[in-house]
């Protein structure tokens, strides 16, 4: 019926996914006691280089080549965090600052 052939649909998208050889989940994680509000388990979702976070809601998505961002819109232009040369900065107090706790880690599971 027409559930199978979504179902088929779904499993072809994912399987494609799978091809790319992208991550099933990334982790940003704090080593400081009070971790910034992104930090979570970013789940992939059926849009390339997006992921979300059930617990945060916020989205994990690829900015430029080399810069990962989290954001509540996915692909948006503001951001709460993003992947810099130098690590994580996040946008504290309407200025970007440097957190070396911050690490993003991908999980191929």
């Amino acid at each position: 019926g027409l559930l199978d052939a979504l179902d088929e649909s779904i499993a072809t998208v994912e399987a494609e996914h799978q091809e790319k050889g992208s991550p099933t989940t990334a982790t940003l994680a704090s080593t400081a006691a009070a971790p910034p509000a992104s930090c979570g388990t970013y789940e992939r979702t059926s849009a390339p280089d997006t992921y979300r976070c059930a617990a945060n809601g916020f989205y994990l998505y690829k900015r430029s080549p080399n810069s990962w961002c989290v954001g509540k819109e996915p692909g948006g232009a503001s951001c709460k965090c993003y992947q810099s040369k130098k690590g994580w900065q996040f946008y504290v107090s309407k200025k970007w600052t440097l957190r070396a706790d911050v690490s993003l880690t991908w999980d191929d599971a």
